[in-house]
């Protein structure tokens, strides 16, 4: 029964695909947090000081990334249900891996959420890329 070939591999494909998306935003993220540790800041002329130019640029490339990922992480999740209830004959029954298939969205989503009403600046969107990837690697590696 889990052999359903055609729901079986349009769900892995979208799945994978959000993991690549993922995965991009992962290393963007990666990289703004090298450039907010390692570059170099700038005078706001009030006496303060401004992060790296290339942190502003990397955060909209994350936040898309980030968007995309979303995007397909919930396709991938609600056809992984459509192939479980053609396999087993329910669509979500709660055990450890579709449990982590909603975390990883919803991690996600609080992070794009956080961004879209102001509360996450760019500092807090590429930890949050870097933080989306490790609940992804939980749900891959610890589940």
């Amino acid at each position: 029964m889990l052999r359903d070939n055609f729901w079986l591999t349009i769900h892995v494909l979208t799945i994978v695909s959000s993991y690549a998306a993922g995965a991009l935003a992962w290393g963007l993220g990666i990289l703004s947090l090298g450039h907010y540790l390692l570059g170099r800041y700038r005078d706001d002329g009030r006496g303060g000081r401004l992060a790296p130019e290339a942190c502003t640029s990397l955060a909209g490339f994350i936040y898309k990334a980030m968007q995309v990922a979303v995007l397909l992480l919930a396709a991938g999740t609600i056809l992984g249900g459509l192939w479980a209830d053609v396999s087993w004959g329910r669509f979500w029954g709660w055990d450890p891996k579709e449990v982590w298939a909603l975390v990883s969205l919803l991690a996600y989503l609080v992070v794009l959420h956080g961004r879209y009403a102001g509360w996450i600046d760019n500092f807090g969107l590429a930890a949050g890329s870097v933080l989306g990837a490790a609940v992804i690697g939980m749900s891959w590696y610890g589940v």
